[in-house]
């Protein structure tokens, strides 16, 4: 799930070497307002629930709505998916984000809290011209998608996620942050309790990290560079059959000295 004013085109190498490396089946998909996907008839339906329901809408088209799925989320793709899991926890098994959304921030000088003075204003702005009798000047496409983007964004930087997420519990979580990042900030002792057993306890399963010297923009425009694919325990269990069989050619590689044949996936997948 990519991040806002981004689209799918974002995860496309990841996700393809998540197929040809493990066989993974991968889902890409743009949010209405994003990429490919067309906007909705009115700018104050552009919110994130709207969003879930489409990711449920794809998942059931697709017929996983009773597969455990991995969700992977940028910025507010990572919002998206946690009330996601809130809504169908029994369809998520684990997550991977980078620089997410989907925390409250501590501090009120955060760029994200500030942020939300200005949207909201311009959001009761356009409401104002409608009471008014002036929506159509709201009509002219520029305006109306911009409008749009700033009504998704007026809740952020938690977008209606809950402080505490219990429902994650026994799901892992592999959550890079920004060193530097002035929107979402690096809360790694929040993450790190995200799905934990009990109060002040960590989730075990979970990996954080905080990548040093990056910012937000930085950390979301290309997610390849940080080849999530390499980190195999983020996307399946260490007893998926295709990881054992690949440590398996990797230690006749090194014993034997010779070049083992590229490994075949078992799954026939589809990108």
């Amino acid at each position: 799930l990519h991040g806002w004013c981004q689209s799918h085109d974002c995860w496309l190498k990841t996700a393809t070497r998540l197929r040809d490396r493990y066989g993974h089946d991968s889902l890409l998909m743009d949010f209405y307002g994003h990429g490919r996907s067309p906007y909705p008839s009115k700018y104050s339906d552009l919110t994130p629930k709207l969003l879930v329901a489409q990711v449920r809408a794809a998942i059931e088209t697709l017929g996983w709505q009773h597969t455990p799925v991995v969700f992977a989320g940028i910025s507010l793709g990572a919002s998206v998916a946690l009330l996601y899991a809130e809504l169908y926890p029994e369809n998520v098994c684990r997550f991977v984000f980078l620089a997410p959304s989907g925390r409250k921030e501590d501090s009120s000088f955060n760029f994200a809290v500030a942020s939300t003075y200005v949207t909201n204003f311009a959001v009761r702005c356009a409401k104002i011209l409608e009471n008014i009798g002036l929506g159509k000047s709201l009509e002219f496409w520029p305006v109306k998608r911009m409008i749009a983007q700033l009504n998704l964004i007026t809740s952020t930087p938690n977008y209606g996620t809950k402080d505490e997420l219990d429902y994650l519990q026994g799901k892992r979580l592999t959550v890079l942050l920004g060193q530097f990042d002035f929107i979402h900030s690096a809360q790694v002792h929040k993450w790190k309790l995200a799905g934990g057993y009990g109060i002040g306890r960590y989730n075990e399963d979970s990996h954080v990290e905080v990548k040093p010297y990056e910012f937000h923009a930085s950390m979301c425009y290309d997610p390849d560079r940080w080849r999530l694919d390499l980190i195999p325990e983020a996307w399946h269990p260490k007893e998926n059959p295709y990881f054992a069989y690949r440590n398996e050619q990797m230690y006749i590689r090194e014993t034997a000295g010779k070049k083992a044949s590229k490994p075949k996936s078992p799954i026939m997948s589809k990108l």
